[in-house]
C-alpha cells in the first residue's frame, strides 16, 4: 500500500490509517514505515484524541473528582484522567468511589477509560483494588498515542481482568452499548 500525504491537513485519510495500524506488531515498524512514506513526525500524523465532553454521547451527569473528569451514562462510565497524574492507589479509590455512589451495588457497570491525557500509573497498585475493579462487567480502554500504549501494557501486567483496547471513544461505547462494530474496527482484547 503506498502512504499518500495530504499536504493541506498532514493528515492521513481514517482508513489508511488504521490499514497501517493494524498491520503493523509496533509504533516502531509504524515510525519506519512512516519515515520512508511521508514528511514530518508521527505526531503530525496521529488523531488528536475525542474528549468525551466533546462528543455528542447522552451523558447523564458528570463528576469531577482530584485525579479526574466522570461521564456518567445509563449503565457505563468515561473516566479521563487529568494530565501528568501520576495514578495510583489513592488516586484511584475517589474514582471508584463516585463510581460506587452513582450505581450503587449494580453489576452491569462498564468502565471506559479515555486516555486523552499524559499521565503516568502505578500499576503495582491496582493490585490492591483488583476486587473493586472485577465489579465492572467490562473494562475497556481507549488509547491514542504511545505512553498511552505503554500504560495499558503494564496495566495488562498487573489487573487479572480482561481490558479491551479501543482507539477512538465512539467505537467504545458502541461496543459496550452492543451496537455492532465497524468494518474499520481496531480493538483488542488481553
Amino acid at each position: 500500500m503506498e502512504i499518500k500525504e495530504n499536504k493541506k491537513l498532514k493528515t492521513f485519510t481514517y482508513v489508511n490509517y488504521f490499514y497501517l495500524w493494524r498491520r503493523v506488531k509496533n509504533l516502531r515498524n509504524l515510525s519506519n514505515i512512516l519515515a520512508k512514506n511521508t514528511v514530518g513526525k508521527i505526531s503530525d500524523y496521529c488523531f488528536s484524541p475525542m474528549r468525551t465532553s466533546q462528543s455528542n454521547l447522552d451523558i447523564k451527569k458528570t463528576v469531577q473528582v482530584p485525579s479526574a473528569q466522570l461521564y456518567f451514562m445509563d449503565n457505563l462510565v468515561i473516566v479521563e484522567v487529568r494530565a501528568d497524574e501520576i495514578l495510583g492507589k489513592n488516586e484511584v479509590i475517589p474514582i471508584l468511589d463516585a463510581v460506587d455512589e452513582e450505581f450503587g451495588d449494580r453489576i452491569d457497570i462498564h468502565y471506559i477509560s479515555n486516555r486523552t491525557e499524559v499521565y503516568s500509573l502505578r500499576p503495582t497498585d491496582f493490585i490492591e483494588l483488583q476486587e473493586r475493579i472485577n465489579k465492572f462487567q467490562s473494562y475497556s480502554v481507549v488509547v491514542y498515542g504511545e505512553v498511552g500504549e505503554t500504560n495499558l501494557i503494564f496495566e495488562r501486567m498487573f489487573l487479572k481482568k480482561e481490558i479491551i483496547r479501543y482507539s477512538n471513544l465512539l467505537e467504545a461505547v458502541n461496543a459496550v452499548q452492543g451496537i455492532p462494530e465497524s468494518a474499520n474496527s481496531s480493538s483488542s482484547v488481553a
